[in-house]
């Protein structure tokens, strides 16, 4: 009998050694809300501060992307809750005086309808679905431009190959746009859905564009969020590049991309945490806490992260803006998903 109540104290012991373990492991890999709350604000302001006199967000005043790094900007001060009312204010009549005739957008102050750049055209679009302004113009201009197979190309008719002018991310770009104004899944989305389904690899990525910011991981984000807004059969297709990024993570928990030589940990990392939240994973795994923790660490002094830069200038442009935003992005979708809602678009029902 005394054997049998020893091992039983034994057994009891043993659960609660394990039980405190657990408890103090879990303590130490979750990250704060508070913290997070903080590096948000701090990001905030880092774009506020960036603010141009013209309304637009842009480094420097620097010309070359600004009314993409101004639509970009717009959509992590949108979704922090932060922002100042008057730099959102400024910043859309900046993007209102940037369209063009036909409800355009191009990255830059253009008014060569030539040209159009169909990723800043669904930004743009996507941010004032988010401010209840109506778009139908620019709507309608973002479905014309569908080809009969399905995809979007850029629009620039300075890329050369025509693989690269239809890299997926600017077919994802353009339906989670539509999805955000609350198009219906029709027979051209569903051709939409179906040319990126089509077009994964078998990795998980969409590979690489040479032309734009050469980092696999932002066609799959741009791709995730509009599988997930529209929603498709073939779960597999998901949790094929929901698999990839959890195995390229480093120990330390940031990622990064060793083909591309010009984005950073930072940017790759906030990506990576992005398409892991959008796909609806657990904000409590291990991968999700360790990613958000070296992301927090990894926050500059002026609330910025370092974004690389872009690779299609002929002289180097930094991508702090973006790379920023979207670090707001993300941390805004963790404190969501924490709290129950998953995918977080911050879509308005």
């Amino acid at each position: 009998m005394n054997t049998k109540k020893g091992l039983i104290f034994i057994a009891i012991a043993i659960i609660a050694i394990t039980a405190l373990i657990l408890y103090f492991h879990i303590s130490s890999t979750t990250v704060s809300e508070n913290s997070v709350e903080k590096a948000i604000q701090e990001a905030v302001l880092y774009l506020e501060k960036n603010q141009n006199e013209d309304g637009s967000i842009a480094i420097d005043n620097d010309e070359r992307l600004k009314v993409w790094d101004t639509a970009v900007a717009l959509y992590g001060l949108i979704v922090s809750g932060y922002a100042d009312s008057l730099v959102i204010d400024k910043a859309v009549k900046f993007l209102m005086k940037a369209k063009r005739m036909d409800g355009s957008y191009y990255y830059r102050l253009s008014d060569n309808l030539n040209q159009y750049c169909t990723e800043t055209t669904s930004a743009v679009l996507i941010d004032f679905s988010l401010l209840g302004m109506d778009q139908a113009d620019t709507l309608s201009f973002l479905l014309e431009k569908q080809y009969p197979e399905g995809y979007w190309e850029f629009g620039y008719t300075w890329i050369k190959k025509a693989e690269d002018r239809r890299f997926p991310s600017a077919t994802g770009y353009a339906l989670s746009a539509l999805g955000y104004c609350g198009y219906p899944k029709d027979e051209n989305i569903e051709k939409g859905l179906k040319y990126l389904i089509d077009t994964q690899l078998e990795d998980g990525s969409w590979g690489y564009n040479p032309v734009v910011y050469q980092v696999k991981y932002y066609a799959i984000y741009r791709n995730l969020v509009a599988f997930q807004i529209y929603g498709i059969e073939d779960k597999e297709v998901i949790r094929k590049a929901v698999n990839l990024v959890y195995r390229e993570q480093n120990k330390d928990g940031y990622w990064e991309d060793k083909v591309s030589k010009n984005a950073t940990k930072e940017g790759i990392t906030i990506a990576a945490l992005n398409i892991l939240l959008v796909a609806g994973e657990d904000p409590r795994n291990e991968s999700i806490q360790r990613g958000i923790k070296w992301l927090l660490e990894h926050q500059r002094k002026d609330g910025s992260w370092p974004g690389g830069y872009f690779i299609a200038q002929p002289t180097k442009k930094h991508e702090d803006i973006y790379t920023t935003s979207m670090a707001i992005v993300a941390l805004k979708r963790y404190q969501l998903a924490l709290h129950g809602e998953k995918p977080p678009f911050f879509i308005k029902q």
